[in-house]
C-alpha cells in the first residue's frame, strides 16, 4: 500500500511538473517516459498523418518557366502591354493570371516601366566605323572638327511639363498657348566650346546654314 501510493505521487509530482515547466522533456525523464509512452492510448505525433494536409501558404501561380518565359517576353518586346503580356501567356503557356499578378511579377523581377529610348532601325556597326576611319583620314588632329548644332526658343520653351501641387489637387500654371515667335541658334562646337553662334528668325534651311558658315 505504501509504496502504491508512493510511486502514484511520484507520478502525480511528474506530471505536474511537465505542465509547469516549458523545459521539461521526456529524454530527461525516464520514469516519466515508461508510465505515458508504454500506455497503448498513447500515439506519437509523428505517427499521424493527414491526407489532406499540405505546405502551408497559397500556391503560386507561376512557376519557374513561366517567369523565365515573361522575362525574356519583355527582353525581347519591351513596349509590350500587361494585358498583351496576359494574353500571350495564356495562349502559349496556358496560365491565366490577373494584372495585379503580373505586375507584382515584374516588380520582384526588378523590371520596372521607364521611358523608352529609341535607337535608329537603320544602325549599322560597319557603316559607322568606316565613317570614323574616313574622318581620320580627313582629319587627322581632333582640334580640326568643328560641329554645327541647332536649337530653337518660342514662348513654350521654359514650360516644364511636370510640377508640385498638393495631393489630390492639380497642379494649374498660367501659359501662352500660342506658340510665338521662333527663334533659330546655330552654335558652332569645337573642342574649346561655343566658337561661334549665329540667331535667326524662323527655321533654318539648308541654304541658309550654307551661307552663314560655309560662305560666309
Amino acid at each position: 500500500m505504501t509504496l502504491s501510493f508512493v510511486f502514484l505521487f511520484s507520478a502525480m509530482y511528474m506530471a505536474i511538473l511537465s505542465t509547469r515547466s516549458a523545459r521539461f522533456s521526456a529524454s530527461a525523464n525516464p520514469l516519466y517516459t515508461k508510465l505515458f509512452t508504454s500506455m497503448p492510448h498513447r500515439v506519437s505525433d509523428s505517427d499521424v498523418t493527414c491526407p489532406n494536409s499540405r505546405t502551408a501558404g497559397r500556391r503560386h501561380s507561376l512557376n519557374y518557366e513561366d517567369i523565365n518565359y515573361i522575362r525574356s517576353h519583355c527582353h525581347l518586346h519591351s513596349s509590350t502591354f500587361l494585358d498583351e503580356l496576359q494574353s500571350d501567356l495564356l495562349s502559349r503557356c496556358g496560365v491565366k493570371v490577373s494584372m495585379s499578378t503580373l505586375f507584382r511579377t515584374l516588380r520582384c523581377l526588378g523590371i520596372t516601366c521607364k521611358k523608352v529610348s529609341h535607337r535608329a532601325l537603320e544602325w549599322n556597326d560597319e557603316k559607322r566605323a568606316a565613317f570614323m576611319n574616313n574622318l581620320a583620314d580627313i582629319a587627322p588632329n581632333p582640334e580640326m572638327l568643328m560641329f554645327g548644332d541647332e536649337g530653337a526658343k518660342n514662348d513654350h520653351t521654359l514650360a516644364w511639363p511636370m510640377g508640385y501641387s498638393q495631393r489630390g489637387t492639380r497642379c494649374v500654371q498660367s501659359r501662352c498657348f500660342i506658340r510665338g515667335t521662333r527663334w533659330s541658334i546655330l552654335p558652332i562646337l569645337t573642342l574649346d566650346g561655343i566658337v561661334t553662334h549665329d540667331i535667326v528668325h524662323g527655321s533654318v534651311t539648308s541654304q541658309r546654314f550654307f551661307h552663314t558658315f560655309v560662305t560666309g
